[in-house]
């Protein structure tokens, strides 16, 4: 289980039709992967959001979704400028204003956080699902998994080693920001019951050289909140044991992530309100995890 990185995502097509959705016909693509910051840069242009938010029955079928979520988060950043607050969703009946939008500006405007958050989007337009045989203490039995299911994700952890450990934790991390950023209402709404944090707890020490606490007081907290508080939890417990055997340049952003997990969550609450608005459905046609 191989992480992907995000250059294996975008392809020199998309590069080009960037360059010439933008105007910057005298830039060669190749420079654009040798320069992240300038293709981070290009991602801002207001014509790229322009050609990916026209009305469209299907998902823009000319640019791989890396591509796309680059610029919708760059189109996000744009759009933060002129916000003062950024919706928190609370409850069922209504969101909390949080005036905090300097804040994610200030996260989103680091290229390689743009494109930490890009490439974790592209990850999730593929999903997989369904039955599976695993041999227990008692014989073989069916068990089911998603691929959007923090305890299934977690569930690789039991016999994995070495890069799959590695993977499997980022992955951990992964579903739990994708979850609490651009699903919070089912976050929200279908909090991690007890036992499975338990098990995923249990799951998470094994595979780390330290003790794993739990979520503590979390777990007893009420209101819609909570939901989404658990999966912060998990979401850094899992990047920072992730970022324990990753290769330094990564092992520096992935432990980034891991202690300002809740601004990289905040960010992706805005880019689901304010970047992908009726998108989020085209691109995640699954409408949110079961």
């Amino acid at each position: 289980m191989a992480e992907v990185d995000i250059w294996e995502r975008i392809r020199a097509r998309d590069l080009e039709w960037l360059i010439e959705t933008t105007g910057e016909t005298g830039t060669d693509p190749s420079d654009l992967r040798r320069d992240a910051r300038r293709l981070v840069e290009l991602s801002e242009h207001p014509a790229a959001a322009a050609a990916l938010l026209r009305d469209s029955v299907e998902p823009f079928p000319a640019v791989a979704p890396a591509l796309v979520f680059l610029v919708l988060v760059s189109h996000t950043l744009r759009a933060l400028r002129s916000h003062r607050f950024v919706a928190e969703p609370v409850s069922g009946t209504g969101d909390l204003p949080v005036f905090d939008a300097d804040e994610l500006r200030s996260f989103a405007a680091d290229p390689s956080r743009r494109l930490f958050l890009a490439d974790l989007l592209a990850s999730f337009v593929h999903l997989e699902s369904g039955v599976r045989w695993v041999l227990s203490r008692t014989g073989w039995r069916r068990q089911r998994y998603s691929d959007l299911d923090p305890v299934s994700v977690a569930q690789r952890l039991a016999d994995a080693t070495g890069a799959e450990r590695h993977a499997a934790l980022r992955r951990l991390g992964d579903v739990s920001l994708f979850l609490s950023g651009i699903f919070p209402e089912h976050a929200r709404d279908h909090p991690l019951e007890a036992r499975r944090l338990e098990r995923i707890r249990r799951l998470l020490a094994a595979a780390s050289a330290r003790p794993v606490e739990g979520p503590g007081e979390i777990v007893l907290a009420t209101g819609g909140v909570r939901g989404v508080w658990l999966l912060e939890w998990l979401g850094r417990q899992a990047y920072e044991l992730a970022a324990e055997t990753a290769r330094p340049d990564d092992a520096r952003l992935i432990g980034d992530v891991a202690r300002r997990f809740r601004v990289a969550r905040r960010t992706l609450n805005a880019v689901a309100s304010l970047g992908l608005g009726g998108l989020r459905g085209r691109w995640f046609p699954v409408g949110g995890p079961a």
